[in-house]
């Protein structure tokens, strides 16, 4: 069986665990059923309260069927938008002071640019940057004041 297969069971049919074949009972997920549920914010009290307990798989088929409503149910998967660069994380973290934790809340917040300029930062590659454009602006400031004392001599 399929996870909306079991999804169904539990929201429709709701029939009892023993009369599943040992292969569908092997195919039930708790993980990925509890996840399913909590999408619909009706039932995430539900879910909160079974993941408290280590429950087996025929338990918390039952507990599921017995607090959920029998209706045709609709589970929305709600996935992630945006990949997280681990390494970003840790220099946002390491230069605001704070956990990754924080910076993972914080970062849909952030703006594209932002993020890059401060990782750049952290990562010495602006400052070289800097130096560089100094040195060369230097050089030209030289040979202006050399051309500067020729006309004049």
């Amino acid at each position: 069986m399929t996870i909306f297969d079991w999804l169904n069971e539990i929201t429709g049919a709701k029939r009892p665990w023993n009369g599943f074949t040992d292969d569908a009972k092997e195919s039930f997920n708790s993980y990925m059923i509890s996840r399913f549920i909590s999408m619909k914010r009706d039932y995430i009290d539900v879910v909160n309260i079974a993941q408290k307990y280590t429950l087996p798989k025929g338990k918390l088929y039952e507990f599921y069927c017995a607090l959920l409503p029998k209706s045709k149910s609709f589970f929305r998967y709600v996935k992630s938008t945006k990949s997280i660069n681990q390494d970003q994380v840790n220099a946002l973290a390491k230069y605001y002071m704070c956990s990754t934790r924080e910076i993972i809340d914080v970062l849909p917040l952030l703006e594209e640019q932002e993020i890059e300029r401060t990782f750049n930062e952290t990562q010495g590659y602006v400052s070289a940057q800097k130096t560089k454009k100094r040195k060369t602006n230097s050089k030209t400031n030289v040979t202006s004041d050399k051309k500067s004392r020729k006309t004049k001599g």
